[in-house]
């Protein structure tokens, strides 16, 4: 890593957009923290009443935690979001403790993708001269759509 580098904070709350995850079924998930989500897991199972935890995560809209945690399907980010907050609530877990786990997550995530899409996305955590100079020639030329002018035109995000 160069010195200039800048490192990027924790974005993962501005690639939630609820309009499109509840629209086109296409967030952005992430894999391979199946350690974690296994943690958690674990941590609610030891919670929650006997019989009632599948009831749990079909009322919270978490059912594919098992999926998730095993990692057969990565995990969306708003459910990953989600589950925290229910984490948090349910296993008695103080604000930090929550905000630690996610920026856990964030640090040992290396790939992002879109839903069940077989193409991996690099996770950006540093800024380097040549990365803004690509990202300053793409937005320049235009090829950086606005996602909801062109649901508007064409009737579908892109």
């Amino acid at each position: 890593m160069n010195k200039n580098n800048i490192k990027l904070k924790n974005y993962f709350d501005l690639l939630i957009d609820k309009n499109i995850d509840d629209r086109t079924k296409c967030p952005i998930c992430i894999s391979c923290i199946s350690d974690i989500l296994n943690r958690i897991y674990l941590d609610l199972k030891k919670n929650i009443k006997e019989g009632e935890f599948q009831r749990f995560l079909k009322e919270n809209s978490l059912f594919g935690l098992y999926h998730w945690k095993e990692n057969y399907y990565p995990i969306p980010l708003i459910k990953l979001k989600k589950l925290l907050l229910m984490w948090k609530e349910v296993c008695n877990k103080s604000l930090n403790e929550s905000n630690n786990l996610y920026e856990n997550i964030y640090e040992k995530t290396t790939f992002l993708k879109a839903g069940k899409s077989p193409v991996n996305i690099k996770a950006i955590k540093y800024l380097d001269s040549k990365l803004v100079y690509i990202l300053g020639i793409i937005y320049a030329d235009g090829s950086l759509r606005d996602i909801w002018l062109t649901q508007k035109k064409e009737k579908r995000f892109r």
